[in-house]
């Protein structure tokens, strides 16, 4: 029998880490709860118990955990703006950030405004929309290798200023934020501390900036992004960010720390503020991102050096030091990416992550981003090769895409338990080579009609092994072993016409042709019946 320890894909599949993909960039080689058996926290109580403690953690979220009411409060405040309707107040906690601002009394969510303090060794997975924290946001502090995917965080007192942020990342590193959905938070969605944060990879997310309450009166959220740690190694990457006024992101700040943001491919929507704000210290290479409808996409802070380019000849200057091209921005019904043309940002950008890095074309980005991002959208067709996909129904149980083409190398589609289907379309794989396609079902692809469509389709492409799949109804190194093909046809066997050919034989001289295990025929139909299909690797 075929143990999943013999994989390659060990590292995601037979340790029981159900992230769907895998870290790119910065965060590379994140693993989060590998090792741990996953669990359903019962309350909002348990779930800050699991996060909190040292215990490495594979946690599913399969509700809403609210803690919205656990910890109601009064407190002084002050009036910062004064347009009309519903700005923003601020709390006073005592830093002295309100200064001679009109005060008054008010009342908030006292939980928002302490976040909960996760542990190292954590992977925190929604199941597909269900998985919600609300009213309280997430602090990592010291920690290393945690995984969020997949969750909703808001509802963080977004009346007020300091009212809480939804995740707050100080003197952490291998960190994966992905596929998440972030709104109505009173200060920022993520922020990083002095401390530096190290390999975090912000990917996937949709960040959400509508909001009642907004610092100019106009329902845009202004406190975005603030990355400030000294040493801060960041991806940012086919994120859609929406409906914000400004930090989209402020960078930087302080003189004779360092950042190194990576921000590419991703998507700004109406923004009538601001969206990059590079102050000091920071090196930010932005390419192939999409901005359509913002005001300002960057600040021109003389600061910080931004490289953004937005030309072919602009894009040639990265070669030296990444050994390709960069990717043109795009600006549609936008200002212009003011002083970012500033090529000694290239040079901070070394990092084999960001030299070979999967940057597609702008034109594709919004699409691509809309498609992507944010819960439940968790798909097989990842821009990236290296890529194992856990189909299973924890971020989409039945995945229907707009197309059939696997893009990449290096990839496996690995189907949980007997739940993992591919409904109302194929996969094709051409050109390419290292796929394993195992425990899925694939059907429901126009049975009524010839030329309706393929199952599975292969061209140009080696290395392949498709095994203990359910439905499948001239490339070389191909295994097909351990399938359920479900023809529901009549038995009754004919003879074997014409197969006498002893000349054939001689094309197969390959080792793994020599050293094939091949039982006795009388023994097939039992170890099939018991072994093929879903729901049956061990």
């Amino acid at each position: 029998m075929l143990s999943l320890k013999s994989l390659a894909f060990v590292l995601f599949a037979a340790n029981n880490v159900l992230a769907v993909g895998s870290p790119f960039g910065f965060a590379s080689g994140t693993t989060g709860g590998a090792g741990a058996t996953q669990a359903t926290p019962s309350s909002a109580a348990e779930l800050k118990t699991w996060l909190e403690d040292s215990v490495t953690r594979n946690i599913l979220l399969d509700r809403t955990y609210d803690f919205t009411d656990t910890e109601a409060s009064t407190g002084p405040a002050c009036k910062p703006w004064t347009c009309s309707p519903n700005p923003q107040l601020a709390l006073d906690g005592g830093i002295g950030w309100c200064g001679s601002n009109p005060t008054t009394t008010v009342s908030y969510k006292k939980a928002g405004t302490t976040s909960i303090r996760v542990k190292s060794n954590k992977t925190i997975l929604g199941k597909g929309t269900s998985g919600w924290i609300k009213g309280k946001g997430l602090l990592l502090s010291g920690v290393s290798n945690v995984i969020i995917q997949n969750i909703r965080i808001s509802d963080i007192n977004p009346q007020y200023v300091w009212g809480g942020d939804a995740l707050y990342i100080d003197n952490s590193s291998k960190v994966w934020v992905d596929h998440n959905y972030f709104k109505s938070v009173g200060r920022q969605f993520v922020v990083t501390g002095f401390g530096a944060a190290k390999q975090v990879t912000i990917s996937n997310n949709y960040f959400d900036g509508q909001s009642t309450w907004s610092t100019g009166c106009d329902e845009h959220h202004y406190w975005a992004f603030l990355f400030a740690g000294n040493g801060d190694q960041i991806t940012f990457a086919r994120n859609y960010v929406y409906h914000t006024a400004g930090r989209g992101p402020h960078v930087g700040g302080t003189s004779g720390y360092s950042l190194t943001i990576h921000l590419f491919n991703n998507y700004f929507n109406d923004i009538t503020g601001h969206a990059i704000d590079a102050d000091v210290g920071t090196k930010l290479l932005a390419e192939g991102n999409y901005f359509n409808n913002v005001k300002t996409p960057s600040t021109g802070n003389t600061n910080g050096a931004v490289f953004a380019p937005t030309t072919s000849s602009m894009n040639s200057q990265c070669s030296s030091t990444l050994g390709r091209n960069c990717v043109s921005n795009t600006l549609a019904g936008s200002g212009s990416l003011t002083n970012t043309a500033n090529s000694g940002a290239i040079s901070a950008f070394t990092a084999s992550v960001v030299k070979s890095a999967s940057v597609m074309d702008p034109g594709a980005v919004a699409s691509y981003v809309l498609a992507n991002a944010g819960l439940g959208k968790c798909s097989l067709y990842h821009p990236d090769s290296g890529l194992l996909v856990y189909v299973s129904q924890v971020c989409r149980s039945i995945v229907e895409e707009s197309t059939s083409y696997i893009h990449e190398s290096n990839k496996t589609i690995l189907g949980k338990g007997s739940s993992g289907w591919i409904k109302g379309k194929g996969l094709r794989l051409n050109g390419i080579s290292n796929v394993i396609i195992q425990n899925i079902r694939i059907s429901d692809i126009n049975p009524q009609y010839v030329w309706g469509g393929d199952a599975l389709y292969i061209d140009n492409s080696s290395k392949v092994w498709v095994d203990h799949n359910y439905g499948f109804g001239a490339a070389p190194q191909i295994t097909i072993s351990n399938n359920y093909f479900d023809g529901q046809s009549a038995g009754g066997s004919g003879v074997l016409t014409n197969t006498a050919n002893s000349g054939a034989i001689s094309a197969f001289t390959a080792s793994a042709v020599k050293s094939a295990s091949i039982m006795d025929p009388g023994a097939v139909p039992s170890y099939v019946l018991a072994n093929a299909g879903l729901g049956k690797i061990n």
